[in-house]
């Protein structure tokens, strides 16, 4: 059996409606997510689309060479007509989590290409796909899929997010002060003979007092008649509101594999995020890589992206791993300007390696030019000193 029918085999009960529909009928009606899931989804998207494109060519030996041609801009800047490598990458990204797998059809656009997203598409019995959108009909080996799961989000955490919508309005109630009055008012009166004249009366009463409270204007009443109690209402943290909404916000951040705080939970912490960049993103990065890469013919040909500047590294921090790698000959000067985000210098030498004279087979330490040097000055100085 083919990983593709262990994964996605479908059963005679199994309806065809488009994915897309069944998420939205079974999560919100109004196909509204809550403000933690579209963060978490635009976080991704908006890492992923921001990152430089590099189409490189595999060369005899072990060279390589980084093409800039047409076919590599039209990938990195434009690879839909009227959309963004940005706008695409993020759309995709959305499409991919919200019904669990995203296809892309290569197609021809005029003289050019198109990497289109199939919009509301599922797999048939037969084991094509079918653009619901379109009506059209693909074969699955020709597109290509980016998926991280098997599960559209939406039905993963259709109950974490129907909690996180309620715990939205009950946090809009409570600061609407909606919970309980302000005052309590302690009349002396006998509920029991209440007529509908007393009862008037009470209602005008109460008005009185609401006025007074608005206005701040002193309320005079014959002693013993009335009783006036302020209550203060327990705090949101008090009531222990604060913390189920952040459990439910961790939920949506493990589902994601993304720190909390990218999603409103708790505060910036470098290491947490420089994790999620090494694991999590890094493996969206290498699945976009390697179906990208299939757009070309010629094997040797793959898609790269540069995500040097995504770690979170001061600039102190990145002086000092520059330097190491320059003075141990493992990148030009020129590269060393690129990781610094400066543009390449055409001055001599700066595409050439370096290396510290110190860095020398121990059993060559003598052969250093400065020790050389050395010697001589020292043999100059014996000669000068004798008569």
């Amino acid at each position: 059996m083919k990983l593709f029918d262990k994964f996605f085999k479908r059963s005679k009960n199994v309806r065809s409606e488009p994915i897309s529909y069944m998420i939205y009928n079974a999560f919100d009606d109004r196909g509204y997510y809550p403000v933690e899931f579209e963060r978490a989804i635009e976080t991704i998207g908006s890492l992923l689309g921001s990152l430089t494109l590099q189409v490189w060519q595999n060369k005899d030996g072990n060279a390589k060479e980084r093409l800039r041609n047409a076919k590599s801009y039209w990938l990195d800047i434009e690879p839909m007509p009227g959309m963004t490598r940005i706008e695409w990458t993020k759309k995709v990204v959305r499409t991919m989590y919200e019904q669990g797998v995203c296809f892309v059809a290569v197609e021809s656009f005029g003289k050019t290409n198109q990497l289109k997203i199939l919009e509301d598409a599922f797999i048939q019995p037969d084991g094509k796909v079918k653009c619901y959108k379109t009506n059209s009909v693909y074969n699955f080996e020709d597109l290509l899929r980016f998926s991280v799961g098997t599960r559209p989000a939406a039905e993963a955490l259709k109950q974490t997010n129907d909690n996180l919508r309620m715990a939205a309005a009950l946090k809009a109630r409570f600061l609407k002060n909606s919970f309980m009055p302000s005052l309590v008012v302690k009349v002396d009166v006998d509920m029991s003979a209440l007529t509908e004249e007393n009862d008037q009366r009470l209602k005008t009463l109460q008005k009185v007092i609401s006025r007074a409270v608005e206005t701040g204007q002193p309320m005079i009443f014959e002693q013993g008649f009335v009783e006036i109690q302020e209550l203060k209402g327990r705090t949101y943290e008090e009531l222990g509101l604060n913390l189920a909404l952040k459990d439910e916000q961790m939920k949506v951040a493990a589902f994601f594999g993304v720190p909390a705080f990218l999603i409103g939970a708790g505060n910036f912490n470098r290491e947490e995020y420089n994790l999620f960049i090494k694991t999590t993103f890094m493996t969206i990065v290498r699945m976009f890589e390697q179906q990208l890469s299939r757009v070309f013919v010629d094997n040797e040909i793959y898609v790269k992206y540069n995500t040097e500047r995504l770690l979170s590294i001061d600039l102190r921090e990145q002086m000092i791993f520059v330097s190491d790698c320059l003075g141990q000959g493992i990148i030009t000067p020129n590269e060393a300007r690129q990781k610094l985000g400066l543009t390449p210098s055409n001055s001599k030498g700066m595409d050439e390696f370096r290396i510290l004279e110190n860095y020398v087979p121990v059993a060559r330490l003598g052969d250093q030019a400065k020790l050389k040097q050395g010697e001589k000055d020292e043999q100059k100085k014996a000669s000068d000193f004798k008569i």
